[in-house]
């Protein structure tokens, strides 16, 4: 970078009472006409490690507080993930923070309208994601880095990956609930799910009966016969298994 867009960075762009700017980080702090007043840190980190892995991807809304002083109205959990990151050393103190400008009238129809008219990711839309993931050669324990989850939970949406397309279909009309999705993941065969899930009654909710009609006719692992000849002497000697 060239003398004169280091000087650059370092200065504020000039600000109108609407509009986008850059400001630094340590100018900015929570507003109160921000309607958050619990769980403003919940998932923090997770937060966190995604803006480290893909940058902020969301700008925040801002009033004036000051000459070079702004309040978050919108946003206040990645101004505390951004000053997490501070805190770290993985982004500098005055990081450049990409932000809309509202006048003061504007500022709490603005922080009610982003934590009023969200929807979460629906968890069948975060397997696809993960599992696009995995064919790009990221594996679980890079997916959950970026993205701030246990490296448990991306196994879990990974394993359902491999469910049929007519049961993710199914979970997203409401036929299939999420325990019992995760129950049909022991069974590979698509076929094999698909028939039991038409089986069964409408709506599938109930996991057990699900690994019970998956498992009829197969022996438990804590069964008396299993636990005296071993399951690692089972498996040696051909024996398959299939594991929740």
């Amino acid at each position: 970078m060239n003398a004169v867009a280091e000087k650059q960075s370092d200065t504020l762009e000039p600000i109108s009472q609407s509009g986008f700017a850059h400001i630094p980080l340590n100018n900015l702090t929570i507003s109160a006409q921000n309607i958050r007043r619990t769980d403003r840190k919940a998932d923090l980190e997770a937060l966190a490690a995604s803006i480290k892995s893909l940058g902020l991807l969301q700008n925040l809304s801002v009033t004036r507080s000051g000459a070079d002083r702004f309040s978050v109205v919108a946003g206040g959990r990645r101004l505390a993930a951004l000053k997490a990151l501070a805190k770290q050393g993985a982004v500098a103190k005055d990081y450049p923070v990409p932000r809309h400008i509202l006048d003061d009238a504007a500022a709490l129809e603005s922080s009610l309208a982003e934590n009023v008219q969200r929807v979460a990711t629906d968890a069948m839309d975060e397997v696809d994601a993960f599992a696009a993931l995995k064919d790009r050669s990221f594996d679980a324990s890079a997916i959950a880095q970026r993205f701030g989850c246990t490296i448990r939970h991306v196994d879990q949406r990974l394993a359902l990956a491999a469910l049929s397309p007519k049961l993710k279909a199914a979970y997203r009309k409401g036929d299939l609930s999420l325990d019992a999705a995760r129950a049909f993941c022991i069974e590979p065969d698509h076929a094999r799910q698909e028939a039991v899930f038409k089986a069964l009654g409408k709506p599938v909710t109930h996991a057990a009966n699900v690994l019970a009609h998956l498992t009829h006719g197969r022996m438990r692992g804590t069964d008396k016969l299993a636990r005296f000849v071993g399951l690692d002497a089972y498996e040696a000697a051909g024996g398959s298994l299939t594991r929740d």
